[in-house]
Formats: structure tokens, C-alpha cells, sequence
């Protein structure tokens, strides 16, 4: 007995499913590991803020998070909603210079950063965000959220 061409489709789609759902990766993780480190991100390493900055003027900055000296920031997921007008950025702070990572110019929402390699930023910085117009209104309300996780040095 002869299968018709959609009895044939079929039987290779539930072939390729079953092959598909019967492999297993012991050794993957959702996170790629530390170098000589642990392949899972235990759950003190785990990040998530929503929060608030307030009163931004032109030209000034305010830091968001501080990455512990010892352990290096990787944020996955980002997203801000801002009211009023200006150039906003997102910056890892040393203490002396400034390093953009993603920035908004004239706008009230930022299309938002997902990403599974992730923004990365080096142990003792800030993670801050400045007010970059040279005039213009205060940045009030601003509203964001990060997700994340931090690696051994």
C-alpha cells in the first residue's frame, strides 16, 4: 500500500520531531559560564532592578547600579521610558571617563536592549545615566528596568 504525499510529509515531520526532542545537551547552560568558573548563574548572581531616576539636569549624571569589584555585570535585558526631551545615555562610569553603551536622543521611550550575550560592564564601575543635552528641560521620571547577572572576576 502506496502513502500519499501528505501520509509521507507526516511521518518525516514526526521522524524530525522526534529526533529533535529526544537530544539531549548535558552540558549546555543558559548562560555561557565563567572562564574556570561555574556553568550556572546561582541565584545571589542574578540581577533584575525597576526602579526610578528623578530630576536629571542637562549635563549631569546619575549612577543605577554599582558593579561589586570583584565581579563583572552582563545585562541581557533593558528597557527605560523617560518623560520629558533630551539625549539620554546609558554609560559604564570608571570614576573618570564615561563609556556609552546605548543612548536616546529626543525621544520618551528607547526601543529596549535584549540581547543573550549582553552589555557588558567591568568590576567597580557604574552603570549610570546621563543627561547629554547641553540645554534643554530636565529628564524627570525616569523608569527603567535591567535584568541580568554577575561573573567572577
Amino acid at each position: 500500500m502506496a502513502l500519499s504525499r501528505n501520509q509521507f510529509l507526516f511521518l518525516v515531520g514526526c521522524a524530525l520531531l522526534w529526533a529533535v526532542m529526544s537530544c539531549t545537551h548535558a552540558n549546555s547552560t543558559p548562560f555561557a559560564p565563567a572562564a574556570g568558573g561555574d556553568s550556572i548563574i546561582s541565584a545571589q548572581n542574578r540581577i533584575h532592578r525597576d526602579a526610578r531616576v528623578e530630576n536629571l539636569a542637562p549635563g549631569m549624571w546619575r549612577s543605577i547600579f554599582q558593579v561589586p569589584s570583584n565581579r563583572w555585570l552582563v545585562i541581557t535585558d533593558f528597557d527605560y521610558v523617560v518623560e520629558g526631551i533630551g539625549e539620554l545615555r546609558l554609560s559604564e562610569y570608571d570614576g573618570v571617563d564615561f563609556e556609552t553603551r546605548r543612548e536616546t536622543y529626543f525621544m520618551r521611550r528607547e526601543g529596549g536592549y535584549h540581547s543573550e550575550s549582553g552589555m557588558i560592564f567591568a568590576p567597580g564601575t557604574d552603570v549610570v545615566f546621563e543627561n547629554r543635552a547641553i540645554s534643554g528641560g530636565i529628564l524627570d521620571d525616569i523608569g527603567y528596568t535591567f535584568s541580568g547577572y554577575l561573573l567572577a572576576n
